[in-house]
């Protein structure tokens, strides 16, 4: 395809959309992006007959419980999947209290494009992305509670919904650091592009409490247990046997270990996998965990070399 055939397949989709009785000036908009997304695309020859190298690529993770570690592990597994030479964004939509900006230094800006521009439709999705090394990050940037009560809209999940499907085509795997909080509309519009979801509990009685809460919620929302997966992070002496898990229904992919480092880290605003390894007696333990879960998600989402 030739820039002038790519001019006029603009053209006629336009034509086409402008004709049609039912299209409002959002469609119109939105059929002149797709059309432009699609051509440029197949222009700059990463079209879909590019093989994927994560065929299931779209993964979430929530915790189910205040504290588990749910951020601390995308931010780590983004690091480490990096390592490994596969592209990765990372998209934060903790709207009011977001954190993955903080793991990758990241400043916060007052007039710089977010995740919030982008959703409210004021920016494209190259424009409302920030980078940290090759990673690529879709963040909050001074947000408020008013912005969250917006926020909760068809609009906005739409626009999301197109960027998540934007990112998987242009990034090897999409981490989303998603919020306990199905009934927010953009939250929920995330939970369905989800290929697989990691749920992140600790061996505090909360987490255990809110599982069947959560898949309650699910099954209301029709959305499928069957993508959810769990993880135990931050394991102590208090791990509950597995017969306690069997009943909440939760199968274990991964259990890392609690470790002194991870706190710290934390606390440092740093990355685990960069800065806390090798400081503690159990980091060798934390470090293999985390490399496991790592390798385990690249395999279940169909990791193609």
């Amino acid at each position: 395809m030739g820039l002038n055939d790519a001019i006029d397949g603009i053209g006629e989709a336009l034509e086409k959309s402008v004709k049609s009785e039912n299209s409002s000036k959002n469609d119109i908009r939105e059929t002149a992006k797709k059309v432009t997304r699609d051509i440029v695309t197949e222009l700059s020859g990463k079209s879909n007959t590019t093989r994927k190298q994560i065929v299931s690529n779209i993964i979430g993770f929530m915790s189910a419980g205040g504290g588990a570690g749910a951020s601390t592990l995308v931010a780590n597994i983004g690091k480490l999947v990096k390592k490994k030479g596969l592209s990765v964004a990372i998209v934060d939509l903790n709207i009011v209290y977001p954190s993955q900006h903080l793991y990758f230094n990241v400043a916060q800006e007052k007039d710089r494009n977010d995740i919030y521009s982008l959703m409210s439709g004021k920016v494209e999705l190259g424009a409302s992305l920030a980078y940290s090394g090759d990673i690529a990050l879709l963040v909050a940037n001074n947000r408020g509670i008013v912005d969250y009560i917006n926020g909760d809209d068809k609009y906005f999940s739409r626009n999301l919904e197109g960027a998540l499907d934007n990112l998987s085509e242009q990034f090897d795997l999409v981490l989303v650091d998603c919020p306990l909080d199905i009934s927010n509309n953009y939250v929920n519009s995330a939970l369905y592009k989800f290929d697989n979801l990691y749920i992140v509990i600790d061996d505090g009685v909360q987490s255990i409490v809110n599982i069947p809460k959560i898949k309650n919620a699910f099954d209301r929302f029709g959305m499928s247990w069957s993508k959810c997966r769990f993880v135990m992070n931050k394991r102590t002496s208090n791990y509950y046997n597995e017969s306690n898990l069997s009943k909440a229904d939760i199968k274990l992919v991964e259990i890392i270990p609690f470790d002194l480092g991870i706190l710290t880290s934390g606390l440092r605003c740093e990355l685990y996998v960069d800065k806390g390894v090798g400081v503690s007696k159990t980091s060798k333990d934390v470090e293999r965990a985390l490399n496991s879960l790592c390798d385990k998600l690249l395999s279940i989402g169909g990791y193609v070399k």
